[in-house]
């Protein structure tokens, strides 16, 4: 019986690192051409598989499209450590890098656009994959609110649930703005970073005895 549960064990293991692997060739094709260049076809040679086997674990276009838009979420959690349990959020960092590194890639950023248009419709697979994602970002940004709050940089009496759904629309609304004009911000004499940061210090309230 052992033997058996670390087979599956092994299989999962297996299967799930060639998820992983189809979505990075997906990622790749989308960084360089973008997401209208993906084909079943040109997928399945980018990951050296035969066709039958990239359909088994992504049956259709939209399903790659999102296996590599999931990566990119990862990497990106990954790399700014959005869902570490003590992230109190660096603005610092955020008048800097403005939307973050993963913004960066114009083609991402219309793989995002892509989908989330996609998820409007109910029986598109894009629909509960961005309605996770959502809610993956609302437990981050609540993180990060309580965080600020416990660590004296903002107002303690905001419920963080709701300063998240703010700025979640605000960043929201942010990148949508930076796909159609990403030059906007420059030619008007603004710099993202800072709008951002600002936003955020204005959302979530002064400490109390400021």
């Amino acid at each position: 019986v052992v033997a058996e549960v670390r087979g599956k064990r092994g299989l999962y293991r297996k299967s799930r690192d060639r998820r992983e692997w189809i979505a990075r060739a997906v990622l790749g094709i989308v960084d360089a051409a973008g997401p209208e260049a993906v084909t079943v076809a040109g997928v399945a040679e980018a990951a050296g598989m035969p066709e039958p086997s990239l359909l088994y674990h992504y049956p259709t276009k939209d399903d790659l499209l999102l296996a590599a838009l999931g990566l990119a979420d990862d990497e990106v959690a990954e790399a700014t450590g959005a869902e570490s349990a003590n992230i109190a959020l660096d603005l610092d960092v955020m008048r800097d890098q403005g939307l973050g590194p993963q913004w960066q890639s114009r083609n991402r950023q219309r793989l995002d656009a892509a989908m989330r248009a996609a998820a409007t419709d109910p029986d598109h697979p894009a629909h509960g994959f961005i309605a996770e994602r959502n809610r993956r970002a609302l437990r981050a940004w609540s993180q990060i609110v309580a965080n600020r709050q416990r660590a004296g940089l903002a107002d303690p009496s905001l419920d963080p649930e709701a300063v998240a759904w703010q700025l979640i629309a605000v960043l929201e609304g942010f990148s949508t703005f930076a796909i159609a004009e990403p030059s906007g911000w420059g030619e008007r004499g603004l710099r993202l970073g800072d709008l951002l940061a600002d936003a955020v210090l204005r959302l979530t309230g002064a400490p109390r005895d400021s």
